[in-house]
């Protein structure tokens, strides 16, 4: 019976904790091939990158991206203007690329309050690949 009760106010506890929940959040990822390229740059100005390192020849972005708006279609809208999107730019030669973010990102507000974003980004690199950070705060 004890049992009972207290799952039931568990259940009840994280029911409320949902619903009153001010944000909405999201994750996408991108890939790019780097088959013929032996040198990676990162320009990324975002103090929340991880670099890892993966098996085979594609770069895999992942991003975590969290509004203080509980308006998901918002989020949504975002995101598929490419607002959150890494950019690959490769030399004439395809020997070296170059990964970056949107740098002007114009400020949002809705009824007068401005929405706060926070982006995470992920990014495997493949293995044997050297990389190079130019200016971001990144972790390997």
């Amino acid at each position: 019976m004890k049992t009972t009760v207290l799952i039931s106010m568990l259940i009840y506890f994280f029911s409320l904790n949902n619903l009153f929940s001010q944000t909405s959040s999201l994750k996408f990822s991108q890939t790019f091939t780097c088959r013929t390229s032996n040198n990676i740059n990162l320009n990324i100005d975002n103090p929340n990158v991880e670099v890892k390192s993966i098996k085979g020849s594609i770069i895999v972005v992942e991003a975590s991206v969290e509004i203080t708006s509980t308006n998901y279609r918002l989020l949504k809208f975002l995101q598929e203007s490419g607002r959150y999107n890494i950019e690959s730019i490769k030399t004439e030669d395809g020997k070296k690329i170059t990964l970056s973010d949107r740098k002007k990102k114009d400020e949002i507000k809705i009824k007068g309050k401005t929405i706060i974003e926070y982006v995470n980004y992920t990014i495997f690199i493949p293995e044997g690949q050297e990389f190079q950070n130019m200016g971001i705060i990144a972790s390997r």
